[in-house]
């Protein structure tokens, strides 16, 4: 069920209040916030004093903080920030059987069709949502919608033009279809579900045709290069698909050196070639976080193709743009396993037992079994 701009905002099932009043519910006849965050997301962290400071702002709005995480965590930070934080901040009740996430995201967050926390909710006085967003950009739609201003009918019409336009509906059943593909281990599966839904809406291959070359490569298809070639015409001279193919081919290439094969020359040029490309569309005045993907997947390459000292200024390039995000502790271990890749140290053995990490496996690339928890990620 869908969940739009003017609709009637969905119930809650919490498990436990960390902080503040227990609610049954969004209150009546009163504005809310409800925002979604994570405590491990370094944007979800900072939202969490600014909502306080939007709450002391406008103290006739109620706030409540919905947690997507371990309970542990989110008890020590939500500890950590002492009176930073002075409205309800709850966790979000155990998943059903198959889901990752409990059932107030899945009522609000899911059916809204959202993607990253931090998100807030803007519920008006009538238990309508009014806005839908990052929790950074709250302030004016909330004092509109405090003061009575805020034109719902002609923003919720504006919304229901970009689901549209964006095809994210047809967008969210390709991405349902592959992962049950994922589920089955059934690649095949996979590349039809995206071939399907390439024939009847062409526009979405640009954006997603690189989990269509994943599958490719997963499989050995011989035309896999071919198809990589062909999608890199499709980017706007910004780097964007460029950087999602030479991400494919990287995930290849890597996959394939941890299983001990040889490397793949072709492959190795061909990204090589693409992510180039990308850094100089991308430009000198990137993002630090694009700036780091590209950085961390030329490290990749250049140390498959045995070139380990320009793979080991990549790392450290990468790994010093993480830190420049704000990226999570994860992501910064990650980049520091990659640098001793670099320095030819070897790995620790793995435990007996335990899986590739997630961005190796084999799968249909469909990211229905990890729904992005950051907007930064």
């Amino acid at each position: 069920m869908e969940v739009l701009l003017g609709d009637p905002a969905p119930g809650l099932s919490l498990s436990a209040f960390v902080r503040g009043e227990p609610v049954a519910g969004v209150p009546p006849g009163q504005v809310s916030i409800v925002a979604f965050w994570s405590p491990a997301c370094p944007v979800s962290r900072a939202s969490l004093p600014y909502l306080t400071a939007l709450q002391a702002a406008h103290p006739q709005v109620a706030v409540l903080a919905v947690a997507l995480g371990r309970p542990d965590a989110v008890r020590c930070l939500v500890r950590a920030q002492g009176s930073a934080v002075r409205y309800a901040v709850a966790i979000d009740a155990s998943p059903a059987p198959g889901d990752v996430y409990g059932p107030t995201y899945q009522a609000w967050f899911r059916a809204s069709y959202q993607s990253g926390v931090p998100k807030a909710f803007i519920v008006d006085r009538d238990g309508r949502i009014a806005w839908i967003g990052p929790p950074l950009r709250l302030a004016k739609p909330l004092a509109a919608v405090a003061a009575g201003s805020w034109d719902l009918a002609a923003v919720a019409e504006a919304h229901r033009d970009g689901l549209a336009r964006e095809k994210v509906r047809e967008t969210r059943r390709m991405h349902a279809a592959l992962t049950a593909c994922g589920r089955a281990d059934d690649l095949a599966g996979g590349l039809r579900v995206y071939d399907e839904t390439f024939a009847l809406h062409p526009d979405l291959e640009p954006r997603w045709g690189s989990g269509r070359l994943g599958l490719l490569l997963a499989m050995g298809r011989t035309d896999a290069l071919a198809y990589a070639r062909w999608l890199t015409a499709f980017d706007a001279g910004d780097g964007e698909v460029l950087l999602r193919v030479g991400a494919a081919l990287v995930g290849a290439l890597d996959f394939a050196a941890i299983r001990g094969a040889p490397a793949d020359a072709a492959r190795i040029a061909l990204a090589l070639d693409v992510l180039d490309r990308a850094e100089h569309a991308a430009g000198p005045d990137r993002a630090a976080r694009i700036a780091m993907r590209i950085h961390e997947a030329l490290a990749t390459v250049l140390l498959t193709a045995g070139r380990s000292r320009e793979a080991l200024a990549r790392a450290c390039a990468a790994r010093a743009g993480a830190e420049t995000a704000g990226m999570p502790a994860v992501v910064l271990g990650q980049l520091d396993a990659l640098v001793e890749r670099c320095l030819d140290r070897p790995r620790p053995p793995r435990p007996c037992g335990s899986a590739a990490p997630a961005s190796r496996r084999r799968g249909t690339g469909g990211p229905e079994d990890r729904p992005p928890l950051t907007e930064d990620s």
